[in-house]
């Protein structure tokens, strides 16, 4: 089996499966956090720099809140970084609960990349930036992760959040960390990540049932 195939993540996490699904079928609400401001609106790197939200971002977040405050959630997890636990925060405010802030939830990790923008990482590290072309799954920045390291903390973290008590959840994070859970949900490898989309305060959801993932839908924008 390919190694970024995310079918071969599942038997290292056996020993918690059976606890994420004793209580059936579940619903898991999957937010993108809002936008951030980019300095002169190139694109950059981000990472797991600390960037706050901007104005547009807080109210993608208000329009994901008005449209999740009827669901009946059980908890409300993000990375810890304040642009997903602001984003977090102001969804969960409806249903009386604090966002559970984990570490594991953060964007994968892109060291000495983190910041800059995708013409300068191109232009200084051209020889790094086409390796990471060709192996998009085990390529590591300087001082950063591979996707492949990102899928092996997220995948825990995800079936801790599961065991950790019954009902739907909501979990607010990054672009690179939903695709990697939306990749497993659809059994595609991680070389695919980035044929899924996953815009600014988009919203998920999948069902978890009987061991497994399937995803509801898929890059849902709601109007601000």
């Amino acid at each position: 089996m390919h190694p970024g195939t995310t079918a071969g993540l599942l038997p290292r996490y056996k020993g918690v499966l059976p606890l994420a699904a004793a209580a059936g079928s579940r619903r898991i609400f999957l937010v993108r956090h809002g936008s951030v401001e980019t300095p002169g609106n190139v694109r950059h790197y981000p990472g797991q720099l600390d960037i706050p939200l901007s104005a547009a971002g807080r109210r993608q977040a208000e329009a994901l809140r008005d449209k999740l405050k009827q669901v009946p959630l059980a908890a409300v997890y993000s990375s810890d970084l304040q642009r997903t636990v602001e984003t977090a925060a102001i969804i969960a405010g409806p249903h009386g609960l604090s966002p559970d802030a984990c570490r594991e939830f953060r964007e994968t990790a892109l060291g000495a990349w983190e910041g800059l923008s995708f013409d300068e990482v191109k232009e200084r590290h051209p020889e790094a930036y086409a390796a990471r072309g060709r192996d998009f799954i085990g390529f590591r920045p300087p001082g950063g992760e591979s996707f492949l390291d990102c899928a092996h903390r997220v995948l825990p973290a995800l079936y801790a959040a599961l065991s950790s008590r019954p009902g739907d959840i909501l979990i607010v994070s990054h672009a690179g960390v939903n695709r990697i859970l939306l990749s497993l949900a659809q059994g595609r490898s991680l070389a695919n990540l980035f044929e899924i989309p996953q815009d600014y305060g988009c919203l998920n959801s999948m069902t978890y049932r009987d061991f497994g993932l399937a995803v509801e839908a898929l890059n849902e924008t709601v109007s601000t």
